[in-house]
């Protein structure tokens, strides 16, 4: 989300911190242990909106949920369900997708991952970023830390783990809030994670 609205004012250089622990904690309190799906959270932030992070800074482990104002909402989001209309959505940003997780992707550093072995063990949710169709792979980023697999990022096979066949793309449409905590966040400066989403892009 926060990539999608850097986008879509025409900064993408620039920088905006959401509180994860706002959409998860009060979406879906107690949930550390079992997850959430795309569409629930898509609809809290519908209804809800989503704050900023110095609100509500996230910490692991359930929390109980503080209410802060938001400063994005999610007015309308789509699916994405033919291979065309999923580039399509990537050319406004960041989209929402999942896959199958199995033990081996644990051990995934580099190159483009495709599942050899090790058991099946959950769903898991990440932003797609771009594709390659020389590779046929889509890029996407994880949420496990800079430390991990292609400093954060990975490639994953067209069609693997039911990335684009058994989970759909969501598309999110993201509306700012009129204050003006929303403009000073929209700082011009080119964070790292901004360069590097451009050179996997």
């Amino acid at each position: 989300m926060e990539s999608r609205i850097l986008i879509g004012t025409g900064n993408p250089g620039g920088s905006i911190d959401l509180s994860e622990a706002h959409l998860f904690y009060c979406g879906a309190p107690n949930s550390c242990d079992q997850g959430w799906f795309y569409t629930k959270a898509l609809d809290y932030a519908k209804k809800h909106g989503i704050g900023q992070e110095s609100d509500f800074p996230y910490t692991p482990g359930n929390q109980a949920c503080q209410p802060i104002p938001p400063i994005v909402s999610v007015p309308r989001y789509q699916t994405a369900v033919s291979q065309m209309a999923r580039k399509q959505a990537l050319q406004k940003g960041p989209v929402i997708g999942g896959f199958r997780v199995f033990q081996d992707f644990y051990a995934y550093r580099k190159g483009i991952y495709t599942h050899v072995a090790g058991e099946f063990l959950g769903w898991h949710a990440v932003a797609v970023i771009g594709y390659d169709d020389a590779e046929q792979c889509w890029i996407a980023k994880n949420s496990w830390g800079s430390g991990w697999g292609e400093k954060g990022y990975f490639r994953i096979g067209y069609g693997e783990c039911g990335i684009d066949s058994e989970v759909l793309f969501y598309d999110p449409e993201i509306a700012l809030a009129s204050t003006t905590v929303v403009a000073r966040q929209l700082s011009p400066r080119r964070t790292k994670a901004a360069k590097l989403t451009e050179k996997l892009a």
